[in-house]
């Protein structure tokens, strides 16, 4: 969509509300469309708003006050003349007798209104200057030279100030800014901040919070308001302290302060007074100043309070009265009213210089006497006191406060937990519910969540942060109140159940690979909290009032992750986790995961991501090397050097770039070998290893997976663009790339699919289905012959009544698509059970037939996961429907799977020929239940089959027995091979393929 079509979409939003932001959000959309028959109607439509009596919108007069620093000054103009409707806004310059060439500079520019000044007469007289010399209708924006307005920042401000008539300043957010509006970013370059204000300057929901103050780096002032107050404050020249003068006569005068969260604008910071001495003695004699003229030291009352009023229990929405004692400036109070659209806040103030100032804009009583003659009742909802305040209170006065606060009344004393947390550590928060995340206990009734904390799990994750929970409760009842708070999605690796919450988080934290001092626990209960210290050494832990103090924190952090890139890393993780859960063994999973690795050796086009990877990743890194940018890239370009990178994927997801190595051809030994802890776990490591050559390595202790030169991860599927690297093709291109073959069977058969790459390729595997469950019958003969044998309506009426099964079970190119060669595996004939309807006498195959689904003393067991179940969420309901239905029939008999085979080969599109892939036929001596006995089977089928195909020239065969040496040849099963057993196997497809494609040729 065109950026400008959200801004016309905004306008006509605001229409009916406030005509000033739709005149604005109109005036943004004009600016940005390119199209001139568009932009044309555009003006139309904000020119329409000029007839209204209601609009009060001014255009900006920009004013810099310039001294020297010309490279920065000629930035900040570029930055305005291109974010900013020149219609909109006159840029104003007061120099202050520069002396390195920018007077004259801005002397040739024709849209620039500059003041010449003969001597330095600082930050506050220079804007002054620049607001008499101003249009003197237009709003003035107070900009430091040394700042650049990014996209949409001066749009921004101006929504912020136009929200309300009684706002009279707006301010934004920034890299470099005092006031609790600077955010946490850091970037080398001044472009990558203007585009990361790209992506926060963008609508959101409640993007304004009042404030006490402003920062005056970039202060957008209301010309009624600026004139109200008699400008800036020239005593405080050359600089320091003058916002806060002009933000306390602002307030003064009744006018509203809006800190705009959704306003970036690049700050450099303190140019005109870098490097130049005495500047702590003037910020100490212009403090003393500002505490000579108000009463009051700013600094103990700008941000009084406000962690506690994070705090308050009640929703946005929410009709409450609070009571703020010891209110102060009335920073709590805004803040309550910016976050609680309903809520009536009341403040108490004694110093009457504070009082002054916050009853312009709050309702503020003197003392606790004259707020009781002017309410009865009991009308409090929370009670907002310090404890030093609290302490300061006489018997009568707590008596009075009793009678006017509800019996329900919250107490919010200043949180102290936060003194033990580090907040820089924290990766992840686990979170208890009852009483922690929300008020009140779920399994008792109805729970109140504070708006703030929703706000804050969003904010979290925004930054990088990942949730989760770890609570006592029913888990379909806290996930529906989760729902309804619009949170449940932030949440990952949940434990909601009555376990112990101690052991819990321990495997959580193995299965998130996280260590216990990146993780704050945060739970009502003490008990819990030392279980968890118990179990996981080094946890950060705390009680609920830590929250507020972790709302501040994360107030003044960047949000580097908008896009929620680290939760969804973890989403994809759990459900990682989910699946090997439901597999019938780690390697199992693991063929079930289809991981594919891709080796590339361009690795100064990705010389970024590899320096990331250097300098974070820990783990899985073998040597430990902190390489910088430069010297890696030395590295990489060196002739005497073999370097590569890494990237992977499997059915769950795409990892990206996750490893690099760097061997040295001349020491013989891995410089660089390192891999991110997200593929932990899938044996990519081991298998690059190997693909080296397993070179000698020393590792750099501690290593979370060791290498061995003896170790094998054939279930990773391997491809290898190197310059020029033939990859070692094994089949016969010259035979092969004119060849169409369709290679179908479990998903093991993906070992040995890289050596068939000089043929055009399909494969039908086993796969993940949008269901989220593992598909597995397409690749099973009788499923491929009932495919094409019962009509459409049947397989339907399979497909609706056994939930386990779907259309993907039925469902292969074999008889519409023409191939040369059809690679068919028998092994899931000999493995899955074969089920028969009772009435229609159709088939399905599921699972081992070690397990009968129909037998109730294997129910729990698919219930659980302990048996095999494909990870497709069984109940005990759809067990015995199905065991109503359906007859176990053990395997499929011989007289069947002959038949299915001879049809393949009478019906095969294109007359194919085919390879039978035949299973082991000694034993596996391992435990595993679900191949118990497999070899006995394969015996039987393979003789039959042996004999049925003997002289056919369109068929040959490949047993996988001629490949087994010893039980070293398999991995946990009979039907899991070592890596050799696929490469012998693969070499043999590979022999056949190029006899029968030769012998057609001749």
């Amino acid at each position: 969509m065109d950026e400008y079509i959200i801004y016309e979409k905004l306008g006509d939003e605001h229409i009916g509300g406030n005509i000033n932001q739709a005149y604005l959000c109109y005036e943004n959309a004009e600016f940005l469309c390119k199209d001139e028959n568009i932009r044309a109607g555009l003006t139309e439509k904000k020119n329409k708003l000029l007839c209204n009596n209601s609009l009060s919108v001014r255009k900006t007069s920009i004013i810099i006050v310039s001294y020297n620093c010309m490279y920065m000054m000629q930035k900040c103009i570029e930055a305005i003349r291109s974010s900013c409707p020149e219609e909109a806004c006159e840029i104003v310059v007061v120099d202050n007798a520069s002396s390195d060439g920018i007077r004259e500079w801005l002397c040739e520019q024709e849209d620039i209104k500059v003041i010449l000044l003969d001597e330095n007469v600082g930050f506050p007289v220079g804007c002054n200057i620049g607001a008499q010399y101003s249009e003197p209708e237009n709003d003035i924006l107070l900009l430091n030279n040394d700042t650049r307005l990014a996209h949409n920042s001066l749009f921004w401000l101006r929504m912020g100030l136009y929200e309300n008539e009684r706002v009279g300043a707006s301010g934004g957010i920034s890299n470099y800014a005092g006031n609790r509006q600077q955010v946490d970013i850091e970037y080398p370059l001044p472009a990558e901040y203007l585009e990361y204000g790209i992506a926060v300057n963008i609508p959101m929901q409640c993007p304004y919070e009042e404030r006490v103050r402003l920062s005056g780096f970039a202060m957008l002032v209301k010309r009624d308001a600026w004139n109200m107050c008699g400008g800036m404050d020239e005593s405080f020249s050359p600089g320091y302290f003058e916002d806060d003068d002009l933000s306390m006569r602002l307030a003064l005068n009744g006018y509203r302060l809006i800190l705009c969260r959704n306003s970036f604008i690049y700050h450099a910071g303190s140019q005109s007074f870098a490097n130049k001495d005495g500047i702590n003695e003037l910020l100490e004699q212009h403090r003393r100043l500002f505490e000579n003229k108000f009463g009051f030291d700013i600094i103990d009352y700008a941000y009084k309070d406000m962690e506690p009023a994070e705090q308050i229990p009640f929703g946005k929405d929410d009709e409450i009265n609070i009571l703020h004692i010891g209110s102060g400036l009335g920073a709590a109070l805004k803040l309550i009213r910016t976050r609680f659209c309903n809520a009536h806040a009341v403040g108490v103030e004694k110093n009457e210089c504070l009082r002054m100032i916050s009853g312009c804009t709050e309702m503020v009583f003197d003392s606790v006497d004259s707020l009781a003659q002017a309410l009865n009742g009991k009308v409090f909802h929370v009670l907002l006191i310090g404890k030093d305040t609290y302490k300061e209170l006489d018997r009568e006065e707590l008596a009075k406060l009793k009678k006017l606060c509800r019996d329900d009344c919250v107490l919010l004393p200043e949180p102290k937990a936060k003194e033990n947390i580090d907040f820089d550590k924290i990766k992840l928060v686990i979170w208890d519910l009852d009483d922690t995340l929300w008020n009140g206990t779920l399994s008792e009734g109805a729970v109140n969540a504070p708006v703030q904390n929703a706000e804050l799990i969003k904010s979290l994750t925004d930054c990088g942060i990942v949730n989760t929970i770890s609570s006592k409760n029913d888990e379909q009842n806290a996930r529906q109140a989760l729902e309804q708070l619009g949170i449940w999605d932030f949440f990952v690796f949940n434990n909601i159940n009555w376990d112990n919450k101690g052991e819990q988080i321990k495997k959580k934290l193995e299965n998130m690979n996280l260590r216990a001092e990146n993780v704050l626990f945060i739970d009502d209960n003490p008990r819990n909290l030392e279980e968890a210290k118990h179990f996981n050494e080094g946890i950060m832990t705390s009680e609920p009032c830590i929250i507020a103090g972790l709302i501040e924190y994360i107030g003044g952090q960047v949000k580097k992750d908008v896009e929620h890139k680290r939760l969804k890393q973890y989403k994809l993780l759990e459900k990682k986790c989910i699946a090997k859960s439901n597999a019938g063994s780690d390697t199992q999973f693991l063929y079930d995961s289809d991981i594919h690795i891709v080796v590339k050796d361009d690795c100064a086009a990705v010389i970024d991501r590899i320096a990331e990877l250097v300098e974070r990743t820990n783990q899985l890194n073998y040597t430990k090397l902190r390489s910088s940018r430069e010297e890696l890239l030395e590295q990489i370009n060196d002739k005497n050097n073999m370097c590569g990178y890494v990237s992977a994927s499997d059915r769950f997801g795409d990892y990206g770039i996750v490893g690099f190595y760097c061997y040295s051809l001349m020491d013989k030994r891995l410089v660089h070998f390192l891999f991110s802890c997200r593929v932990m776990g899938m044996g990519i490591e081991q298998m690059v290893y190997v693909l080296l050559g397993v070179p000698d390595i020393m590792p750099v202790l501690p290593v979370a997976v060791m290498l061995d030169k003896d170790g094998d991860a054939p279930w990773v599927n391997v491809d290898i663009e190197t310059g020029g690297a033939d990859a070692g093709k094994s089949v016969d291109e010259e035979h092969t790339q004119k060849a169409r073959i369709l290679l179908k069977g479990p998903c093991d058969l993906s070992a040995i699919e890289g050596y068939l790459s000089g043929a055009e390729l399909t494969k039908e595997f086993n796969y993940v289905n949008d269901k989220g469950f593992i598909t597995t019958g397409q690749n099973h003969s009788m499923h491929i012959w009932e495919s094409a044998y019962l009509a459409k309506e049947e397989i339907g009426n399979i497909t609706e009544n056994v939930p386990f099964i779907t259309s993907g079970d039925f469902e292969t190119s074999i008889f519409d698509k023409e191939y040369n060669i059809v690679c068919y595996s028998l092994l899931p004939d000999c493995h899955a059970g074969l089920y028969k309807n009772k009435e229609s006498e159709a088939y399905i195959s599921f699972g081992s037939c070690n397990f009968d689904l129909t037998d109730k003393n294997n129910t729990r067991g698919y219930i659980d996961g302990s048996i095999v179940n494909h990870a497709f969420p069984f109940t005990e309901e759809i067990i015995n429907r199905f065991s109503d239905e359906w007859q176990y029939m053990g395997t499929t008999a011989p007289h069947d799977l002959l038949r299915n085979l001879d049809y393949m080969l009478e019906h095969a599109a294109g007359h194919p020929d085919f390879i039978f892939i035949l299973g082991s036929e000694i034993e596996y001596e391992g435990e595993n239940e679900e191949f118990r006995n497999h070899a006995e089977r394969h015996k039987e089928i393979n003789r039959i089959v042996r004999e049925h195909v003997s002289g056919n020239d369109r068929v040959k065969l490949v047993e996988i027995t001629k490949f087994i040496h010893s039980q070293d040849d398999y991995l946990d099963c009979i039907n899991h091979f070592k890596r050799n057993v696929y490469y012998d196997m693969a070499t043999e497809i590979c022999s056949c393929i190029n006899e029968f494609i030769k012998s057609h040729k001749e």
